[in-house]
């Protein structure tokens, strides 16, 4: 029977359902064919076939919210807030977003000191797409080319490239120029979405566990400025993709040495051989020490390729369906890409999209429905010089 609560779950009565009992009556209720005869006009574009409808409409609606109440309850199910007071039985909360933060190098011509965030006039500069970023910690410059730390006012994920940071927006004398000569050293990550906070918690039911592959996964996933992280293990009596035999290997996107180094030290087990060149070394409850090893992401670049056009005809903006995909197609460490995951996030862009010869590439040159990143360390990343979207000639 519908629209009750079983040891199976919730189940509710369908639209039509709900139609054909207002219009046909059920056994404790007539219909209005028996109300007002079989030759009652009932086609929906008739005052009584729309009055139907908003009828079956609005119990529909009650119904969908007592569907939704009843999910909330379930973690795997639930979304939003209900999610967050769901997730806290298991002693996890949602992930804030994450700032970027960079290295830029400031050219001064005298000695002279920038005020960081640690004052109310923060030194800023920003890049050519209008993204600011602010010193972190106030510093007494020299003469010279002066390697500092800064960070986005913008917290979430920000695409930056080498030498893209040039432009001073806090007018300093002496300050001569500005620049950031690599990729940054924290890269900045969106609020956690439902999805990836549900796997979240289904693999922090594991953190409790000691020396396991789990639970050390689940341990930095839970850290608070953690993007992604992965533990990978050899379970053969010989290397494999570089990791020693019966060995680990940990890749993470965040973190710091010392909490990283800390979760592995608590959950391998005694004596596992690790794989990484990011070492830290920990001091045992007797004195020594052992160092513990992993390795930090590597991000790569993805290609993309693709011919638009719309049902209607209507015009195409290339740049902001780019950009837009950019800041929501976001991956994860050793995640694939594919040519209908791109179509779907293309559609959901502009639903009018009809999207051919779509492909994906590692290298720019061979496309392919399929890739995934050169090693299990490796992040795809998308920038716009790398997306190739044309009009359909």
């Amino acid at each position: 029977m519908p629209n009750q609560i079983t040891a199976n779950g919730i189940s509710i009565e369908s639209f039509s359902q709900i139609v054909s009992d207002i219009q046909n009556g059920t056994s404790s209720a007539p219909g209005f064919l028996q109300i007002y005869g079989p030759n009652i006009n009932l086609a929906s574009n008739s005052p009584d076939g729309q009055m139907i409808n908003i009828f079956a409409v609005s119990k529909l609606d009650m119904l969908n919210l007592c569907v939704a109440i009843y999910n909330s309850f379930d973690p795997d199910q639930a979304v939003g807030i209900s999610l967050d007071n769901v997730s806290q039985y298991c002693g996890i909360t949602r992930k804030g977003g994450i700032y970027t933060q960079v290295v830029i190098t400031v050219t001064v011509s005298q000695n002279l000191n920038l005020s960081g965030q640690d004052t109310s006039t923060p030194f800023t500069v920003q890049d050519g797409n209008g993204n600011q970023y602010q010193l972190i910690n106030s510093a007494s410059l020299t003469t010279g080319a002066n390697n500092l730390n800064f960070q986005s006012t913008f917290i979430g994920f920000i695409q930056v490239q080498p030498n893209t940071i040039t432009t001073a927006v806090t007018i300093i004398a002496g300050v001569t120029s500005v620049n950031n000569g690599s990729t940054p050293y924290q890269i900045g990550s969106n609020q956690e979405t439902d999805s990836n906070f549900r796997l979240r918690r289904q693999a922090s039911v594991s953190t409790p566990a000691q020396a396991t592959v789990d639970g050390l996964y689940g341990a930095l996933n839970d850290l608070p400025n953690m993007s992604n992280a992965e533990v990978y293990e050899n379970d053969t009596g010989s290397i494999v993709n570089g990791i020693p035999a019966n060995g680990i290997w940990v890749v993470v996107n965040g973190g710091t040495p010392a909490q990283i180094a800390q979760l592995i030290y608590d959950y391998r087990c005694m004596g596992t051989p690790m794989k990484g060149s990011q070492s830290y070394v920990i001091t045992q409850d007797d004195g020594t020490n052992v160092t513990m090893l992993w390795d930090n992401v590597v991000l790569q670049d993805l290609y993309l390729t693709a011919f638009l056009q719309t049902l209607d005809g209507s015009s195409i903006n290339i740049t902001q369906i780019t950009n837009t995909l950019i800041s929501e197609w976001l991956f994860t460490l050793n995640q694939s890409a594919d040519i209908t995951t791109l179509s779907n996030y293309l559609r959901s862009i502009n639903p009018q999209l009809v999207c051919s010869a779509l492909g994906v590439s590692i290298d720019g040159i061979n496309f392919f429905n399929v890739v995934s990143p050169s090693s299990q360390q490796n992040q795809f990343q998308l920038i716009a010089a790398n997306i190739n979207f044309q009009l359909y000639p």
